[in-house]
C-alpha cells in the first residue's frame, strides 16, 4: 500500500503530481528510494494503465479503473537493474477527508519464476491476495503442461522405434524366407521348434569350428591365426566360385558360417 497526495500549492505548476507521504515494508526494500521525503511518485514509477497522465485529475476520472505501475529502472537498486522491472497492479482509493490517493496494489506477477526474477518470495505477497493462489495455480499448470510434453515426446520416440522395428523385422523375414524351405521359416516365425527332416533341394550350409576354445587352449596363437587363415580362405574361394551368399557370425564357443546360394 502506497498513499500518495498532492503537492502543496507553492509546488503545484498547474500539475498536481502526486507526493509520496507512505509506503509500505515490502515495497521499501525493492524501491529504497520511497523512503525519501517529500518525493514524487512519477520519479519511481511510470503508469502503464490506463494509458492517462500521471497526476491526480487524471486519477480520479478514471477512478474505477485497475492501475498498472512500473518501477522506473534507474532508480532501483544498480544490482537489479539487469532483471525484470517490477509491474503493481491494483486500485486507488481517494480518501477526501485527509486529501490522499491510498493505492491498494498486488505484484503484478503469474509465476514462480517471475517471482524469483523480481527477487521476491510467496511471504512478500499479502496472506488474503488472490495472486498468490494465482502463482501457485499457474504453477500447477505448467507442471502438467511439462508432463503432457514429455508424453507426447516419448509417444514420439516410441513411434519411430516400432517403425523402426517393423523396417528390421521385415528384413529378418525376407533374409528367413530366402534361405530356408516356407514351412520351415513359418514355423520358426511363429517360434514353433522344427524337426529335422530330408529335403531334395536346400542350397543352405551351417557350419561351425568344433571344440573351437579347446584348440585355441592347446595351440600357439600364430598357429589359431594360420589355421583359420587356411580355413576360411578356401571357403571363400567356394563360395565366391558357386556365386553364393554368405553370412559369418563370431559365436561365444567358437566360429560359425551359413552359407546359402544365391
Amino acid at each position: 500500500m502506497m498513499t500518495s497526495s498532492p503537492l502543496s500549492p507553492s509546488r503545484r505548476r498547474a500539475r498536481f503530481w502526486l507526493q509520496v507521504k507512505q509506503a509500505g515494508v515490502n515495497i521499501q526494500k525493492y524501491v529504497p528510494g520511497l523512503q525519501t521525503q517529500k518525493i514524487q511518485l512519477n520519479e519511481y514509477f511510470s503508469i502503464i494503465h490506463p494509458q492517462i497522465t500521471f497526476n491526480i485529475f487524471s486519477i480520479r476520472k478514471f477512478i474505477n479503473s485497475q492501475f498498472v505501475l512500473k518501477t522506473r529502472r534507474e532508480m532501483v537498486p544498480a544490482a537489479w537493474q539487469s532483471q525484470p522491472t517490477l509491474k503493481l497492479q491494483g486500485q486507488m482509493i481517494w480518501m477526501d477527508s485527509m486529501q490522499c490517493m491510498v493505492y491498494l496494489y498486488s505484484p503484478k506477477l503469474h509465476s514462480l519464476q517471475e517471482l524469483e526474477e523480481c527477487n521476491m518470495h510467496l511471504s512478500d505477497i499479502a496472506l488474503h491476495d488472490t495472486t498468490r493462489d494465482l502463482i501457485l495455480l499457474n504453477q500447477q499448470q505448467l507442471a502438467e503442461m511439462e508432463l503432457s510434453n514429455q508424453l507426447e515426446r516419448k509417444k514420439e520416440e516410441l513411434r519411430v522405434l516400432s517403425k523402426y522395428l517393423a523396417i528390421e523385422k521385415k528384413k529378418t523375414e525376407t533374409l528367413l524366407y530366402a534361405m530356408l524351405p516356407k514351412h520351415v521359416a513359418n514355423q520358426l516365425k511363429e517360434g514353433k521348434k522344427v524337426a529335422a527332416g530330408e529335403f531334395k533341394s536346400c542350397p543352405i550350409l551351417f557350419s561351425d569350428v568344433v571344440t573351437f576354445t579347446t584348440i585355441c587352449a592347446a595351440c600357439e596363437p600364430i598357429q589359431i591365426v594360420n589355421m583359420m587363415n587356411s580355413m576360411y580362405s578356401k571357403v571363400d574361394r567356394l563360395t565366391n566360385m558357386h556365386a553364393v551368399y554368405k553370412v559369418r557370425t563370431c559365436a561365444v564357443l567358437g566360429v560359425s558360417q551359413c552359407a546359402h546360394a544365391g
